[in-house]
């Protein structure tokens, strides 16, 4: 009888296929356990490495550094890799970095010292103009009924809309839309002028006066500045030099005896560090009507009068000339 035919062989050859399996099963798990501790190579694992177990924890992931992963030079050390913030580059403002660096001790002085002088500006009044409330009874761009809730303030007065997108309108054309309106508006600005200049009992007493006659919104404070002179045109622009929106029609800047529009109250600062460039793209026009405003200034007289007539063809005169006296 061979082996192969015996009971022996064939219990072996029997089991063999399943104890092949279970050599190969096991140097499998073997070798799964050993890859949590140590790579391929030989390294340690990043398992191993982390104390947290957190496998995102190398430098540069999205440049969050995470626990256990000293941050890398473009994080600054705040775990936010290069926020916004580069050597050498100037904040506009304070809005570009997202947080200026800690001051230097040699800095305390002069940061001290400028609070020191803006502590005093501040202690001074500052002027507020007196506002009367006009009353009129329809609003002077759409003719509706005022809402109780839109106004406009101009030339000390408060002037009543019929919904906030009247505004801006009303400010392109103020005095031609009151005259419509509320003719005696006149009255009402030359009485705030009144108000604003006069000082202790005097104004007091105008103040009393006027009364009688427009509801006194607010009382002005502090003595009321020298009023700026010389031509002002309104350029008549359609949209913000600056943001490129509509303007809100109570934003000006005053420049070259052009009087330009804008969308909000921060646009004003950012116009006149280049108002050239920015006037080229949004009216073009600005060079022709400050031509025409230089022309005016430059002539004297009768001269002066016949120029300022050709640009009122064109332009709206917001302030006359202090030489010529207004129409």
């Amino acid at each position: 009888m061979s082996f192969s035919n015996s009971g022996l062989g064939r219990n072996i050859a029997t089991h063999t296929g399943a104890f092949v399996s279970a050599i190969a099963i096991g140097a499998v798990l073997t070798l799964g356990i050993r890859s949590l501790f140590v790579d391929l190579d030989g390294s340690p694992s990043m398992a191993a490495a982390s104390p947290t177990g957190d496998h995102h924890a190398a430098p540069g992931h999205d440049g969050h550094a995470h626990d256990g992963v000293a941050a890398t030079p473009a994080d600054d050390g705040d775990g936010h890799g290069a926020h916004g913030k580069k050597h050498g580059d100037k904040a506009d403002d304070g809005h570009d970095g997202h947080g200026a660096d800690e001051p230097k001790q040699d800095d305390q002085p002069k940061k001290a010292d400028q609070k020191q002088r803006a502590d005093e500006t501040d202690a001074a009044p500052k002027f507020v103009p007196v506002l009367l409330e006009l009353g009129n009874a329809t609003c002077p761009v759409m003719g509706g009924e005022p809402d109780g809730e839109t106004y406009s303030e101009w030339c000390g007065l408060r002037v009543a809309h019929c919904c906030p997108g009247c505004k801006g309108r009303f400010q392109k054309n103020p005095e031609s839309l009151l005259d419509e309106v509320s003719p005696k508006w006149r009255e009402a600005v030359e009485a705030a002028k009144a108000i604003d200049s006069a000082e202790g009992e005097e104004r007091a007493k105008l103040l009393k006066t006027t009364a009688k006659t427009w509801k006194v919104v607010r009382e002005p404070v502090g003595k009321a500045p020298a009023a700026p002179s010389g031509l002002l045109v309104d350029l008549g622009n359609a949209t913000c030099p600056v943001m490129g929106g509509e303007p809100d029609g109570e934003t000006w800047s005053e420049w070259n005896g052009l009087r330009v529009g804008h969308c909000c109250p921060g646009c004003t600062k950012r116009f006149l560090a280049n108002p050239e460039a920015l006037l080229d793209e949004a009216a073009p026009q600005w060079r022709e009507a400050a031509a025409a405003v230089k022309t005016v200034n430059d002539a004297e007289g009768a001269a002066q009068k016949k120029a300022l007539d050709a640009l009122r063809k064109k332009w709206k005169v917001v302030r006359e000339p202090a030489s010529t006296p207004a129409k």
